[in-house]
C-alpha cells in the first residue's frame, strides 16, 4: 500500500484499468483474510465437536470392552487355586 500511497502522491494514474483494480485487491485483502479465517474457524469448531462426540462414543466402547475383559479375568481367578483343581476340572 505504501507504493500505491507514494504513485498516488505523484498522481500517477493507471494506464491499464486492472492496474488500479490491483491496488484495491491489495487493499481490501485483510479484510477479505480476516473474513477466511472466521469462515475457518467455524468449520473447525464443527470438525472438533465432531470429533469430540466420536472420541466419546469410542471411550463408551473401550470401557465396554475393559469391563468384559475385567470379568473374564476374574472368571479365570476362580481356577488359579491349585488345591481345588478336582473340582476345576469337573
Amino acid at each position: 500500500m505504501k507504493i500505491y500511497e507514494t504513485l498516488d502522491m505523484f498522481h500517477f494514474h493507471f494506464d491499464d484499468a486492472e492496474e488500479y483494480d490491483k491496488m484495491w485487491r491489495v487493499f481490501g485483502s485483510p479484510l477479505e483474510t480476516v473474513i477466511r479465517i472466521e469462515k475457518q474457524q467455524g468449520f473447525l469448531e464443527k470438525e472438533k465437536d465432531k470429533f469430540t462426540k466420536q472420541m466419546e462414543n469410542n471411550k463408551k466402547d473401550f470401557n465396554v470392552q475393559i469391563n468384559g475383559l475385567e470379568g473374564k479375568t476374574t472368571e479365570f481367578r476362580a481356577f488359579s487355586d491349585i488345591e481345588n483343581f478336582e473340582e476345576i476340572a469337573a
